[in-house]
């Protein structure tokens, strides 16, 4: 089992999808979820956003990491 950490959509560009993790971003190039903007908050498996979430979802999660 792993654990997939939600991240906020920071820049979309033609090939790929930045995500922000805290201090660090990363390139995602592929979604199977339609209408991703930026600010969305997302789930991300293999290089692929899987999910989007709410912006309350993603504060519950790291209100429960704590």
């Amino acid at each position: 089992m792993c654990l997939t950490i939600p991240g906020q959509v920071k820049e979309i560009n033609k090939d790929n999808y930045v995500v922000q993790y805290g201090p660090q971003e990363i390139k995602v190039p592929n979604t199977i979820i339609k209408n991703i903007e930026e600010g969305d908050w997302v789930m991300v498996q293999n290089k692929t956003i899987t999910q989007k979430i709410s912006p309350k979802q993603a504060q519950d999660f790291f209100k429960l990491m704590k």
